[in-house]
């Protein structure tokens, strides 16, 4: 299997009329949806309806002078979310291409929260601009970007909806035995109250599901494709008091070739006889991927201990392979390689091919939690592979020799030494 970005996909292509998965020759599928007439769809937001949401995003994050070009909301002491949208100019804007958090921190590589924050801004600067990064020590936030729609940035970068990697990336200079506490209070940073709460949640009310499902989070649509959506410590809004999650769905079929990456750990069916069935469900199956950002510290409902970032490890569904193998696996002759993933290891750490030669890597989890086995520069990834299971990943090495990163995404194994090498010679 051969990963590539999902991408958007018309919504036409989603409400046809008969149930069919026809597979391209790269292994993707063409998607026909048999719902019923009140299945959900989504739309655009309308001017009002996007002046009426990005109202609600109207704390000022930054001093002495910043103009920031997002808009945002503080959900705690330590975290705001955030929207950014195609025009910084409000009465220009039409659309929403990012939703993400800050967190307060200081600019020292010992304290980026993990490589999905890739933009520290300092808090007090004379001008936006001058607030990039900064000097080692500085006091600011660490920042992370979801893109919530398909579009081409001024850089000429070809985004999807997901995490963006590569936004206004500040590498953090290492600060050793200096790493300074975080002391300065925004004003504005708590916790939002319940009348706060009810206020949002009035906002997210959007059906996305059918069949007697009632999810315990609240969605927006933003655009034919993609909700933004909101979770809290209860799916109650009169009882909710904190923000736990802020994400985004995106809709696809139930299959391993489909999984955006492993950034989206969950599949849920679109309709289902109750809430609890809709998770993972067959091959196949029509639904959404969901990605998930903590906004907040707390220990979830497994016993994790969550973290303000990219939650990996939420409800993971590891899709099935749905027989989509692409030509480079089925060749004959293809190179067959294994690797094991422990906590926080990978086994051998370090793999060598021929350049040109068709490969085959199984990535097996005999750990005790979720990982994924991710080859960035080759755009390869398993998705979340579940304790006990396997997934491969098939490719042609390029003609070149190079030395290449492979490891787990999810937040904190890379730096807890889940990492290696793959060599092509």
């Amino acid at each position: 299997m051969t990963y590539r970005p999902v991408g958007r996909r018309p919504r036409s292509l989603l409400l046809a009329t008969a149930l069919a998965i026809a597979m391209t020759v790269a292994g993707f599928s063409s998607l026909s949806r048999a719902q019923t007439e009140d299945a959900p769809t989504g739309a655009p937001l309308s001017a009002d309806e996007l002046a009426t949401l990005t109202a609600q995003f109207d704390d000022e994050v930054l001093i002495g002078g910043q103009v920031a070009p997002r808009l945002s909301r503080w959900v705690n002491d330590e975290v705001f979310i955030f929207l950014q949208l195609d025009n910084s100019e409000l009465a220009e804007a039409t659309q929403i291409r990012y939703v993400g958090i800050g967190v307060k921190g200081v600019f020292c590589a010992e304290t980026q929260p993990d490589r999905s924050f890739t933009h520290f801004h300092k808090y007090d600067a004379p001008e936006y601009a001058a607030g990039h990064g900064s000097a080692p020590g500085d006091q600011g936030y660490w920042l992370t970007w979801v893109a919530t729609d398909t579009f081409e940035t001024r850089d000429g970068r070809e985004i999807v909806p997901g995490v963006d990697y590569e936004f206004s990336p500040t590498p953090p200079p290492d600060c050793g035995a200096d790493v300074p506490d975080v002391a300065f209070d925004p004003p504005g940073a708590e916790p939002l109250t319940q009348n706060e709460i009810v206020e949002l949640v009035e906002l997210f009310d959007s059906p996305l599901l059918t069949g007697g499902q009632t999810p315990p989070r609240f969605h927006r649509w933003i655009n034919e494709d993609v909700t933004i959506f909101l979770q809290f410590d209860s799916a109650d809004p009169a009882e909710a008091t904190r923000l736990r999650d802020i994400g985004i769905t995106v809709p696809g079929i139930f299959c391993l070739a489909d999984q955006p990456s492993a950034d989206f750990p969950h599949f849920h069916q679109t309709d289902a006889p109750e809430y609890a069935a809709g998770h993972g469900s067959a091959p196949n199956q029509v639904g959404y991927w969901l990605l998930w950002v903590a906004t907040d510290t707390y220990e979830a409902n497994d016993g994790r201990q969550v973290m303000p970032g990219v939650d990996r490890a939420f409800s993971p569904t590891p899709p099935p392979d749905c027989g989509d193998a692409t030509p480079e696996a089925a060749a004959s002759g293809a190179g067959a390689l294994m690797v094991i993933g422990t906590e926080f290891r990978l086994d051998p750490a370090e793999l060598r091919v021929g350049a040109g030669e068709s490969v085959n890597i199984t990535f097996e989890n005999a750990g005790e939690v979720p990982h994924t086995f991710t080859i960035p520069a080759f755009d390869l990834d398993t998705g979340s592979v579940a304790v006990g299971h396997t997934a491969t990943i098939s490719f042609t090495a390029p003609s070149a020799p190079g030395t290449f990163e492979m490891l787990c995404t999810f937040g904190g194994h890379l730096e807890a030494g889940m990492v290696g090498s793959l060599v092509i010679e």
